[in-house]
């Protein structure tokens, strides 16, 4: 089953929750992960989706500028989940259990650079446990101004590393920086 958690902080915190292109799957209970989500702008918005297999976390920012706050309501957190910013450009990320802070950046050039605590001489490797799979894509959706139009937006694609949240962290602090802000 596929599920949708919608969030917007346009009015203050709503959670929505909805199904979303549902099919039986026979043999399987999928219960969707269920999260509180707090966003620095009222002008950021949350979506978390899952299927079978992963969560995916994709978040909207205006600004390109901005934090969020995911607290888990179940007792772990899912086995694989993914960050999705959509965004031009990657200046700065972070992510943090609380008790220990990655970073990550990626220049124009597309080149990664992914660290620990601050600490730019600690720079990690896909051999590392904290290592960060950062991919840029581009997502097409209809121009809300003109719907006869296909745009094409930049994301960002980050897998949350399953040693950040192995000892079952009560929620993840993530924050962003866009190269292209408004």
């Amino acid at each position: 089953m596929r599920f949708a958690i919608l969030l917007s902080v346009s009015t203050g915190l709503c959670l929505l929750f909805l199904p979303s292109a549902c099919c039986l799957v026979v043999g399987a209970d999928v219960a969707p992960p269920t999260f509180d989500i707090t966003l620095r702008n009222s002008d950021d918005s949350a979506r978390v989706t899952q299927d079978d297999a992963s969560v995916v976390l994709s978040l909207q920012s205006p600004r390109g500028i901005g934090n969020a706050t995911v607290r888990r309501r179940d007792s772990a957190w899912p086995q694989r989940m993914t960050v999705r910013l959509h965004l031009r450009g990657l200046e700065k990320f972070q992510l943090s259990n609380g008790s220990l802070t990655l970073h990550a950046s990626v220049s124009s050039d597309g080149s990664i650079r992914s660290w620990q605590d601050g600490d730019e001489k600690k720079l990690f490797n896909a051999k590392s446990p904290y290592w960060m799979n950062i991919k840029r894509a581009e997502h097409k959706r209809t121009d809300q101004t003109q719907p006869s139009k296909t745009i094409t937006v930049p994301i960002f694609e980050l897998t949350v590393p399953p040693a950040l949240v192995a000892q079952s962290p009560e929620e993840l602090t993530i924050s962003w920086i866009d190269f292209h802000r408004n």
